[in-house]
């Protein structure tokens, strides 16, 4: 096939349509605090960093370094974040 030149072509990935973020004016009424998950690359593997932060003043109100996704990590950060948020005197909902 090669040397009659009639190989198909390598077909090309398709690339993924970037993911945009939720508008502000979408989020839920009263909204005060936001978690987000970033992974990291390390020399041994990779990790995860779960973090909380206030969403009025973008203050980062927790963080939390994991090896690997998983809810019971993320509801950890969360309740330490809302802690973090009662410690700064804000007792709301």
């Amino acid at each position: 096939m090669v040397e009659l030149k009639v190989q198909r072509p390598v077909p090309r990935k398709k690339r993924r349509l970037p993911v945009s973020p939720t508008p502000i004016v979408l989020w839920p009424a009263g909204r005060r605090i936001q978690m987000d998950a970033t992974r990291l690359s390390l020399p041994d593997g990779i990790c995860w960093a779960y973090l909380v932060l206030d969403v009025e003043s973008r203050a980062l109100l927790h963080i939390e370094v994991v090896r690997n996704l998983s809810a019971s990590s993320a509801v950890a950060a969360l309740q330490q974040g809302i802690r973090g948020l009662h410690n700064l005197g804000i007792d709301e909902r």
